[in-house]
């Protein structure tokens, strides 16, 4: 919590709008207020205020970063999606992002009601995943006899088949670009990883690829492919000499999933 309040502290910039996404995620789970707690404050304006900057110059979306030459982002939207989400479930006092036991179950659907949940899914992309499951969720509750009234049922199994197409490809894209985050760490030549830090930065690697492979959706292995990023970026050889902040920081972590 010191280092990152440090860090914002110093310029009022993360670095990248996924940055501080998942600090406002944390500080939201944490019941800290992002908007007026005075450790994240540069110059008067909070990480939570400074955030909406990020946002591409039509509201189509967020950038990943200020560069010039930034264009929108689908990681960085998705990201700052649930990360306003996660904020306006603190402000309003309810249960943190990863922790939904508070919603409301909805009653199950009938038939017709399934067919409609079927039709609402469209064109399959990264996004789908959830609709989709509704409507499976959905059908697996009808009875043998409703079932049978669902006309558009091959809808819903072409859909599915065709996420699963997308998020194989998802995986292994976002499983390359941990690997080259790996890589390139390892090779800077500023960075100096003893036998320990090394060892520790492969673990991350590792648990990633297994996380990523268990996966069900896109969003999930986005967030798994950030979470990654975010502990490497916070485990820098000065980082990893102090046991103390190390294990602070990863109970910090852990609080996200």
């Amino acid at each position: 919590m010191e280092w990152l309040s440090v860090e914002y502290q110093k310029t009022g910039d993360y670095g990248s709008s996924e940055s501080a996404a998942q600090v406002i995620v944390a500080l939201s789970a944490l019941n800290i207020d992002a908007k007026i707690d005075s450790r994240f404050q540069y110059k008067g304006i909070s990480v939570l205020s400074n955030f909406p900057e990020l946002c591409g110059p039509q509201p189509k979306g967020f950038l990943h970063d200020k560069q010039p030459n930034s264009t929108v982002n689908q990681m960085a939207s998705e990201q700052a999606a649930y990360t306003l989400v996660a904020y306006d479930r603190y402000v309003n006092g309810s249960k943190r992002l990863y922790d939904m036991s508070d919603v409301t179950k909805r009653e199950n659907a009938d038939a017709q009601a399934v067919i409609d949940m079927i039709n609402q899914i469209g064109y399959v992309d990264e996004s789908s995943y959830n609709a989709i499951a509704e409507a499976r969720n959905a059908y697996n509750k009808l009875s043998a006899a409703d079932k049978e009234k669902v006309t558009n049922y091959n809808t819903l199994t072409a859909a599915e088949t065709s996420y699963k197409a997308i998020l194989k490809q998802k995986q292994t894209d976002q499983y390359k670009g941990i690997e080259t985050h790996y890589d390139d760490l390892l090779n800077d030549k500023t960075k100096k990883y003893g036998t320990a830090a090394k060892k520790k930065l492969a673990s991350i690697l590792q648990q990633a690829q297994t996380d990523m492979n268990a996966a069900e959706s896109c969003e999930r292995v986005t967030a798994i492919y950030e979470k990654a990023i975010m502990i490497w970026m916070l485990s820098s050889p000065v980082i990893l000499k102090s046991r103390s902040v190390s294990s602070a920081l990863w109970k910090q972590r852990r609080m996200l999933t």
